[in-house]
């Protein structure tokens, strides 16, 4: 069998973080991504790695957005390269001919979440059926398909439970794994290992396991992290995966197939007091039913054992 050669992308973004950002979340969903924080290293990166996407913002130093595209359409090693523009500017304030140069599609920054830009690669890299740019002027993600498509409904899970304990203690009970081990996991599941990086950038592996009656499957999940503040915030995106890290889909391993991958998760810590802490988490994007509602019973059940844990140390 021949390897899967992974799709390249080029992100072309001066505000670092985003650019993490971004790179962190299409790596985990199999793409290859390299970053160039100016428009000089943007197009030399782009020369020489031939991508099969480029993610341009306009206002980059050295060489602007528009002048990057000016110039790959001018060099057969660019004239062909399927360009998406994310943009602060509205495309009405842009420099003229952006449309002209051929793209994918304007996409408003501030509109596109996080969570969304995976399904937004997925639809120009891997198109089903799409037959119109993808423009992004509103909040919503809107895509044009030939066939009809139902939409779909996605709404964000928020569970937050306040414990009598400092904000040291819930902040160890995340990123410690011999603590993580003791709780996490709704009833009837435990947790037998858990790989824990928990810095920016880092990937944790942690496992949990079914009862015997309830078939004693093992189920991985890894939580690539693009924000640690200490005390105070978690960010990451969750991916059903495989021992290694390696995402799989969820039917693969009997989850059903509404369960969203790629998805955005952040975990606050809010100090009321010298000894009690409010405990936020917020899943982005869940496809309303069944998924989300044992999601959101799983955690609140996971914050009953978590605090019986606390009480006894």
């Amino acid at each position: 069998m021949n390897p899967i050669i992974p799709q390249k992308v080029v992100i072309v973004e001066d505000n670092t973080s985003l650019s993490d950002i971004y790179k962190t979340r299409l790596e985990i969903i199999g793409y290859n991504c390299f970053t160039a924080y100016d428009g000089q290293t943007a197009l030399e990166m782009i020369e020489r790695e031939r991508p099969d996407l480029v993610l341009l913002d306009l206002m980059v130093p050295k060489v602007a957005g528009d002048q990057i595209l000016a110039t790959m359409r001018a060099h057969e090693w660019g004239k062909d390269t399927k360009v998406l523009v994310i943009s602060n500017l509205n495309e009405a304030d842009a420099p003229a001919g952006i449309r002209q140069q051929g793209i994918e599609g304007y996409v408003i920054k501030a509109n596109l979440s996080n969570d969304q830009l995976d399904q937004l690669v997925d639809n120009i890299l891997k198109p089903s059926g799409q037959t119109e740019s993808v423009d992004l002027e509103s909040p919503a993600l809107t895509m044009e398909h030939s066939d009809s498509v139902t939409p779909v409904v996605d709404v964000d899970l928020k569970i937050s439970h306040i414990f009598n304990y400092p904000a040291a203690a819930l902040w160890l009970a995340w990123t410690d794994a011999a603590v993580l081990q003791q709780w996490w996991g709704p009833d009837n599941f435990s947790c037998p290992s858990a790989d824990l990086n928990v810095y920016a950038g880092g990937l944790s592996v942690i496992a949990m396991t079914a009862a015997p009656e309830l078939g004693g499957q093992t189920y991985y999940s890894s939580y690539a992290y693009v924000v640690v503040l200490s005390l105070e915030r978690l960010e990451f995106i969750h991916n059903l995966c495989d021992a290694q890290g390696r995402r799989v889909e969820p039917a693969s391993i009997g989850m059903p197939t509404d369960f969203p991958q790629g998805q955005r998760q952040v975990v606050t810590f809010t100090a009321l007091s010298a000894t009690q802490t409010e405990v936020t988490v917020v899943e982005y994007g869940w496809p309303a039913g069944q998924s989300r509602s044992m999601s959101e019973l799983g955690m609140q059940q996971s914050f009953a054992k978590l605090a019986n844990i606390l009480s006894t140390q």
